[in-house]
């Protein structure tokens, strides 16, 4: 049986991706809604999307690890008027800070049946609200009301337009790369919960994300040292060492000449400086953050993410430096 994965040459960073893979699910969307989509997600480039799911919660994840039966199974909607990178960037940047915010499915369900109500609950989301929110914080109002809208209100937009056939057939090496269960983004979203859930109980604070958490101890420090031994505990300072193990092919120009072959360096530098330079910003962003903070408030806290976040910059520019040697080899 054939299966499909997303066409990264055919969507841009800031696109809306819309899933129909539940036939039981799409039916009950388009009877109450008018659309057969029923979940909707952020393509944040590098072949990472984020979004808003029953369970993990707000989670960045892989896209090349989606697998789908058919190659009408999903579309992207992106902006008429195109916007400059940077703002995309920003778009993209906060959805990245709502990683960790748990579901709502309560709300999810008043939205489809068409019960939605002014005073909804900020700290939580569900998937179209997820990605209406990141627009309108940039002023990018993509819907009429982006606390509570559907598939079909997205679709439906005036700012937006549809594309089709970004799904491409998955050869047998894309197949096996999607179906891996012990990855470490998986590791990392169990590990991510597994901290918050921890940081609410120490606090009694609604702690649901690294931002958040961070301002609860630049505010009330009195939990750094116990949260930060939580975290240092966790295995979050080690995913990147994982990564590194399980794709040495990313940080090694030598190891990557031996795995892929000789006609698609090209394309594999292009798709490996994306994400390496999609990471560098966001790395380097936070580590600029996290020592301005540390100049006014040296907590344990902030110290380890400092160190944490220089190894994630090194690691990038590792990253960078194989793509521009591959392009160079294939030239």
């Amino acid at each position: 049986m054939k299966k499909y994965i997303f066409d990264l040459t055919k969507i841009h960073a800031g696109d809306i991706l819309l899933l129909n893979v539940d036939p039981r699910i799409s039916t009950i969307m388009k009877d109450r809604t008018g659309s057969v989509y029923h979940h909707a997600m952020l393509y944040a480039g590098g072949s990472s999307h984020i979004h808003s799911n029953k369970g993990p919660g707000v989670q960045a994840e892989n896209t090349q690890r989606m697998l789908f039966d058919s190659p009408e199974a999903a579309i992207a909607l992106r902006l008429k008027d195109p916007e400059d990178l940077y703002l995309i960037s920003k778009v993209v940047d906060n959805a990245r800070t709502k990683v960790g915010t748990e579901y709502s499915g309560e709300e999810a369900k008043r939205t489809v049946q068409g019960h939605t109500e002014k005073d909804f609950d900020p700290n939580r989301q569900f998937c179209t609200r997820f990605v209406a929110q990141a627009y309108a914080e940039e002023g990018i109002q993509i819907v009429e009301d982006p606390n509570y809208c559907t598939p079909f209100d997205l679709t439906d937009s005036e700012v937006l337009f549809v594309i089709n056939d970004v799904l491409t057939e998955a050869n047998d090496e894309q197949i096996a790369y999607a179906s891996e269960k012990d990855t470490v983004l998986n590791k990392q979203i169990e590990i991510n919960n597994n901290i918050f859930s921890s940081a609410r109980q120490i606090t009694g604070a609604d702690i649901q994300t690294f931002n958040q958490l961070t301002e609860y101890l630049l505010s009330d420090p009195e939990h750094d040292k116990e949260i930060t031994a939580v975290i240092e505990n966790s295995g979050y300072l080690d995913l990147w060492k994982t990564d590194m193990q399980k794709n040495p092919g990313y940080y090694s120009f030598e190891v990557a000449i031996q795995e892929i072959d000789k006609k698609d360096w090209l394309a594999a530098s292009s798709q490996l400086e994306q994400m390496a330079r999609s990471s560098l910003y966001r790395y380097e962003t936070n580590l600029f953050a996290y020592k301005r903070q540390y100049e006014i408030n040296p907590l344990a806290y902030i110290e380890m993410q400092i160190q944490l976040y220089e190894k994630l910059v090194e690691a990038a520019n590792q990253m960078l430096a194989v793509a521009e040697k591959l392009r160079a080899a294939a030239q």
